[in-house]
């Protein structure tokens, strides 16, 4: 899964193998494809840039997805685990590469969630700790997944994603706050040292589909 890069693993499949779930038996209701938007620009010594993708995800008819341009959430509630929160990923694609960003939040209501790394939103997430978000984006990420000199990660650190409005077809809201350059797998740190960025007007706006069409299965 090319999305590995940035979410250090995936971050919504990661977390479902923390959990013990497979998602084989997680549905969702009907969503209409439509388009989303996200946006952001940074800066700072770790690099600078601007990422503005409008898109659907859409999967062609033998199941596989469509490498276009896409911003979307995803309605990932578990029953069996009284958990229910939503994954934001939009992805911008110029072939063999891709520029990512990933957010993942704790809730499914509006109200701000404060920024953390995603180990530690993560294990919120799976206690119901609180509220919390974690998000990451990447540059010329590889598409298949694999590790790439070229590719730059980023994770923030701090800073708050606000959820404006939530329906069940859409979320809106923005976010804001600092990141850093993700080290090379195997490294002793988890940061590059003096790679900081700044991310200012972060935005978005996407439909909501569920996790079954997200994992490969047929629009329900």
């Amino acid at each position: 899964m090319f999305f590995r890069s940035t979410f250090r693993a995936a971050t919504i499949l990661l977390t479902f193998s923390l959990l013990g779930c497979s998602g084989d038996d997680i549905s969702g209701p009907s969503r209409e494809l439509a388009d989303g938007m996200a946006q952001f620009e940074y800066s700072g010594p770790g690099g600078a840039g601007a990422f503005n993708v409008v898109g659907r995800f859409e999967r062609d008819g033998n199941g596989a997805m469509i490498a276009q341009p896409f911003a979307t959430g995803i309605d990932v509630t578990l029953p069996d685990f009284r958990i229910a929160y939503y994954g934001i990923i939009a992805a911008d694609f110029y072939l063999p590469e891709l520029d990512e960003l990933s957010i993942i939040l704790s809730g499914q209501t509006p109200g701000e969630y404060p920024i953390l790394p995603f180990p530690d939103c993560g294990l919120l997430i799976e206690t119901g700790g609180g509220p919390c978000a974690t998000v990451s984006f990447g540059t010329q990420l590889d598409i298949n997944g694999n590790y790439s000199a070229r590719a730059t990660s980023y994770e923030f650190d701090r800073g708050v994603v606000e959820v404006a409005e939530v329906s069940k077809d859409r979320i809106k809201g923005s976010f804001s706050g600092t990141a850093h350059q993700l080290s090379p797998p195997y490294s002793a740190s988890r940061y590059k040292e003096e790679t900081d960025v700044v991310i200012d007007g972060g935005t978005f706006d996407v439909p909501i589909i569920s996790l079954t069409y997200w994992n490969g299965e047929p629009n329900p």
